[in-house]
């Protein structure tokens, strides 16, 4: 897990999110499932997580050299598909949860292409840059250890 990555689980943490952390399901990998009390009933989630601070390419979902940049609509969607879609993913994810019913987040920091994250709210997830997660996290009065220390080493809110 990178700096980043870490910087997002901290910020869902305070923010009162339990994380399962590199949730597998054969080769394949989830960043993180979450759970989160809403009254008195539970709702879950999915979450990947792309946070570069310096994007050397678009998103993609498998390596494409040279083409990716002018077909960023059809590399979005590869990449959906392969972070959120997978048959043996969302079966695993439906037994750990019990549930199929469960929302799709996808934070991120910098992109090389904004325009994807368009493609990616109209496969029904929704996106958050990473700025946002850690001015709310820093906000809720209930900031664990972990963010703290990484929200003070990063002087985020000065940025």
């Amino acid at each position: 897990m990178n700096f980043g990555e870490q910087f997002a689980r901290a910020a869902l943490e305070s923010l009162g999110y339990f994380i399962i952390q590199g949730f597998k399901v054969g080769v394949r990998e989830a960043d993180f499932l979450a759970v989160k009390r809403n009254g008195r009933n539970f709702k879950f989630f999915h979450i990947e997580a792309q946070i570069s601070w310096s994007p050397s390419g678009v998103l993609r979902g498998q390596a494409w050299y040279g083409d990716s940049a002018k077909n960023w609509r059809k590399a979005a969607r590869d990449f959906a598909q392969k972070k959120f879609f997978q048959k043996k993913v969302l079966r695993g994810i439906k037994e750990c949860f019990g549930t199929g019913e469960y929302e799709k987040i996808f934070i991120y920091g910098k992109l090389k292409e904004f325009r994807q994250i368009s493609v990616l709210e109209k496969k029904g997830i929704k996106c958050v840059p990473l700025e946002k997660l850690v001015g709310d996290a820093a906000m809720s009065g209930q900031m664990t250890k972990a963010f703290t220390e990484i929200h003070k080493i990063t002087n985020f809110s000065r940025k």
